[in-house]
C-alpha cells in the first residue's frame, strides 16, 4: 500500500513572482549618502631602489695546497686533506 501524500499542491503563477507592493515603500531612487569631508591622502614619495645583493662570501681555502687537499700527491700537511684552513686550537 502506497503512503498517503498529505498537503495540496498548487501550480506556480506569474502572480506569484511579483512582490506585494508596501505601503511605505519610496517612490524616488534611494540617494547616497553624502561623502564625509575627508582630505585627500598626499602623493607618497616612490620608494628608493634596492641595493643589488650582496656577492657570497669566497669560500676559505688551504693556503697551501689551494683547496685541493693534496700536496705532490699525497694529503696536504697543513689542511689534513680537507683543502680548508686549519682552525686555530681553543686553549681551554
Amino acid at each position: 500500500m502506497a503512503p498517503k501524500k498529505t498537503g495540496s499542491r498548487r501550480k506556480r503563477t506569474e502572480a506569484d513572482d511579483e512582490l506585494p507592493a508596501a505601503a511605505d515603500a519610496p517612490t524616488q531612487p534611494l540617494e547616497a549618502p553624502p561623502e564625509p569631508d575627508v582630505e585627500p591622502e598626499p602623493e607618497q614619495a616612490p620608494l628608493p631602489p634596492l641595493p643589488p645583493p650582496a656577492a657570497s662570501p669566497a669560500p676559505e681555502l688551504c693556503a697551501a695546497c689551494s683547496g685541493k687537499g693534496l700536496l705532490d700527491g699525497e694529503r696536504c700537511s697543513t689542511c689534513g686533506g680537507t683543502g680548508r684552513p686549519p682552525t686555530p686550537k681553543r686553549l681551554v
